[in-house]
């Protein structure tokens, strides 16, 4: 089985070289500044409660050449208003892209219980947003995440549900609450039979103004266990972050930033910053970048 998943794997990242294509939210508050190291990481045995710290070398990362995505010309169109709530709910849930994305229902150390988001970037591996699964003001690590691909409705799971075996999240994340690292990659006990192509810009800057649709779940009351999406542009970018124009609320965290144009994953659903009290916000991802689709790929079976 995992020959015929490596086998695969190879041959969707030939398809799309030959076509052209290099390819490669509980609610929280914490930090947005300072720049973060992606590679020094923190894993967490879900079985077994045992924690180890790594710190990874550049050099000795998988090579990721070909998930690079090339840059296109876009047109710049970037007024939109987010105060206008313009997510449309998905029916279809188990049709592409959609069945990707994964409703999380999450349980702390303290009992409390949130919804989240996440996205398979394998058959059996999740990316989602690191305060998806450690929280400092709910006890720290998840002690238990049910994991919903495609989920549609309460009790409505499609595809099956999984459970995590393994985390693994950004050590600036558990130390520091910096948003700069607010991305987890979990080991499921199952597989599925799908997973969302990535990829990642190298020259980020010049995708200012890109058409990209942000999935996920809300934790709005009503909504929490249906998948809504919202397809608007990126206003502003750093080293680590997309802002974007899209319509989100807590719970679509850890949730799907996808690239219109190239149908790939970007980015994943972060957090909300409020720039003018009560009147105007900011909602960030967290940009896919090199480092961190080796780490995805290094979970590989």
């Amino acid at each position: 089985m995992k020959t015929i998943r490596r086998i695969m794997s190879l041959g969707l990242v030939l398809t799309m070289m030959l076509t052209g294509i290099n390819v490669y939210a509980a609610e929280d508050e914490g930090n947005h500044v300072g720049s973060v190291d992606e590679l020094k990481t923190v894993s967490y045995n879900m079985e077994t409660g045992e924690i180890t710290y790594e710190v990874n070398q550049v050099e000795e990362l998988p090579d990721v050449s070909a998930l690079e995505i090339q840059n296109d010309e876009y047109d710049i169109n970037t007024h939109h208003v987010i105060g206008i709530d313009n997510r449309v709910r998905i029916t279809n849930t188990t049709d592409s892209p959609y069945r990707n994305v994964c409703r999380l229902i999450i349980t702390y150390p303290n009992g409390s219980t949130t919804i989240g988001s996440g996205v398979l970037v394998y058959f059996d591996v999740l990316l989602t947003a690191a305060h998806c699964v450690y929280q400092h003001d709910r006890g720290g690590w998840a002690t238990s995440i049910e994991i919903a691909p495609g989920g549609n409705g309460k009790d409505n799971e499609p595809l099956g549900t999984a459970y995590p075996t393994k985390v693994r999240c950004s050590k600036e994340w558990v130390d520091n609450k910096n948003y700069d690292g607010d991305w987890a990659i979990i080991d499921l006990d199952r597989s599925f039979d799908t997973w969302q192509l990535f990829g990642y810009y190298n020259d980020y800057y010049a995708q200012l103004g890109t058409s990209v649709t942000a999935i996920g779940y809300p934790g709005d009351s009503g909504l929490e266990y249906y998948m809504y999406a919202d397809t608007n542009s990126i206003s502003y970018v750093t080293e680590y972050q997309y802002t974007v124009l899209c319509d989100m609320t807590g719970g679509q965290s850890g949730g799907a930033l996808i690239d219109v144009k190239s149908g790939y994953l970007i980015g994943i659903i972060s957090n909300e910053e409020e720039i003018k009290p009560g009147e105007e916000y900011a909602n960030r991802c967290l940009r896919l970048t090199p480092e961190l689709c080796s780490l995805i790929q290094e979970h590989y079976d």
